[in-house]
């Protein structure tokens, strides 16, 4: 009989109670409130906000921290140094021998500066860095997939006007994929020669995974005689 009797909430205790939830409701709300605040003054809404020195070089080169990596996101552009006047690779957060792979939340923009000039590629969706001896050796960037290794051919076809592909670079490129699909029942790849231009060598290449598996293209840069 004390058992039920026991568990019984007097009237103070039943109105306490009733306040938790509206209380629990109210921190969210506020937290809710902080957080939008929060992001309405950050640099991620602001485009007029400073970058802080773990997301860009004292000369507007991209990092490769957590905070770096957000911010060129954000910008939609990553910026590469490839001069021999560039940056260590440990203030760029990468290892000063390895490699480091970086995908964006969206794909970028990638602009590479050489001791020469300046190299562009477009809608870039994953790029990785290999450094030694503290600076960065290569950069691989790989775009959006194109639908065909045609479409991929022609891309390249476009690049090749800025840094000096040549015809028969493209026909033995063609030659080698159409062999390579008729010999293989898996995945595999060709590249075009080794090309400099701006002060930098550019390769690429174009793997084919499978008949349903979307068209790899990727293109490496380095510094010219490095």
């Amino acid at each position: 009989v004390l058992a039920p009797r026991a568990m019984r909430l007097t009237r103070r205790q039943r109105r306490a109670l009733s306040w938790v939830p509206i209380t629990v409701v109210a921190i969210i709300c506020v937290a809710i409130a902080w957080g939008a605040l929060s992001i309405q003054n950050s640099w991620w809404t602001d485009p007029a906000q400073t970058p802080s020195t773990d997301q860009v070089t004292d000369d507007g080169m991209s990092t490769f921290t957590r905070a770096g990596v957000d911010y060129l996101t954000r910008q939609g552009v990553v910026r590469i140094d490839l001069r021999e006047t560039a940056e260590p690779a440990a203030s760029l957060g990468l290892p000063a021998s390895g490699s480091q792979q970086v995908e964006p939340l969206v794909p970028v923009r990638a602009i590479l500066l050489g001791d020469d000039g300046v190299a562009s590629v477009e809608l870039v969706e994953a790029l990785t860095l290999t450094t030694d001896a503290d600076s960065v050796t290569t950069v691989e960037l790989r775009p959006v997939a194109p639908t065909s290794w045609t479409a991929a051919v022609g891309q390249l076809r476009e690049d090749a006007e800025t840094w000096g592909w040549r015809e028969e670079d493209f026909s033995r490129l063609e030659e080698e994929l159409t062999a390579a699909s008729g010999a293989s029942d898996g995945e595999y790849a060709a590249a075009l020669p080794p090309v400099t231009a701006n002060g930098m060598t550019i390769g690429a290449m174009v793997t084919i995974r499978g008949e349903d598996a979307p068209v790899g293209l990727s293109y490496t840069f380095s510094p010219a005689g490095g």
